[in-house]
């Protein structure tokens, strides 16, 4: 089983190396949405270079909704990334387009958050050729286990770090700083937390050119369901570190690539749930929408 893990910068390939990673992922400036780190399209020539000499493979992020002025300048940075070597995690169809175009689909990763939940979507989609497919966020280690046995394809699963919880168009935090009368831009930063009413959790929020994310005050840790989705046939697992103290991130990664060597999975578990509180297993074993048999009313 692989492993993908997300950088910051070009000075924490040496350190993914020898975590013993198998890929290192980016977000593309512009064109990216909720990625760890961002990279502009000249950086990520010399990070693809690092990459190789490392034997490490690169994922670039470009994973936004785009509108039709885009299309060039999708087009353009799609044949780019591509021709470098790098996979592209997608969910918009203008990069499956372009990369048709270039006979290269073999070299894209379809994430669409949580609609990939089931098995007949997933087949549909590598049956087109792609690399892989990115399972939903939010079903259960027994979802994830059917969907990967029964697949004729390449599959990922998110087993570590802050989920998306709602995402949206509107610019929540300037809409806000308006209504209060701030001239304060919060635009970018990945520094920012929300308390909720209702809660007692941070959930960190995210703006940027598409909107807004609010995620999960919890850190995914699927660390004991490793074995179970390596039986199944899970071919890769993504350790996504945004909004992590960057030690903490490092030592999390260890700890995963340990279990994947024989180390044992509960006892890691418990020793990353001591020293931060916010590890849980999220929905590993809740399903997010409980469906109500006939007769138990509406």
């Amino acid at each position: 089983m692989k492993s993908i893990v997300s950088i910051h910068s070009m000075n924490e390939i040496n350190s993914a190396k020898a975590l013993g990673v198998s890929t290192v992922m980016v977000g593309l400036k512009d064109f990216q949405s909720g990625s760890d780190g961002v990279f502009a399209l000249e950086d990520v020539k010399a990070l693809k270079e690092a990459c190789d000499e490392k034997e490490l493979g690169l994922m670039v992020m470009m994973n936004r909704l785009y509108f039709d002025e885009e299309t060039q300048s999708v087009e353009t940075a799609v044949e780019a990334l591509l021709n470098m070597g790098c996979r592209i995690l997608y969910c918009d169809p203008m990069v499956y387009l372009s990369a048709v175009k270039l006979s290269k689909v073999n070299q894209l990763v379809y994430d669409a958050s949580t609609l990939m939940c089931n098995s007949n979507d997933v087949s549909l989609m590598q049956s087109l050729g792609l690399d892989s497919v990115v399972l939903s966020r939010e079903i259960t280690l027994e979802e994830i286990c059917a969907i990967a046995k029964k697949s004729v394809g390449k599959t990922i699963v998110q087993v570590y770090g802050y989920q998306v919880m709602a995402h949206s168009k509107r610019h929540f935090l300037r809409n806000y700083m308006k209504e209060i009368n701030k001239d304060l831009n919060l635009e970018d930063l990945r520094d920012l937390t929300l308390i909720e009413t209702t809660r007692t959790g941070r959930m960190p929020i995210l703006e940027e050119k598409d909107g807004c994310r609010i995620y999960t005050d919890y850190i995914l840790c699927a660390i004991k369901e490793l074995d179970a989705m390596k039986e199944a046939g899970v071919d890769e697992i993504l350790l996504d570190g945004i909004f992590i103290d960057r030690n903490e991130y490092s030592e999390s990664i260890q700890c995963f690539m340990d279990v994947l060597n024989g180390a044992d999975a509960a006892e890691k578990y418990a020793s990353m749930k001591q020293k931060n509180d916010a590890i849980s297993e999220g929905y590993m074993y809740t399903r997010t929408n409980l469906l109500k048999t006939e007769g138990e009313g509406r």
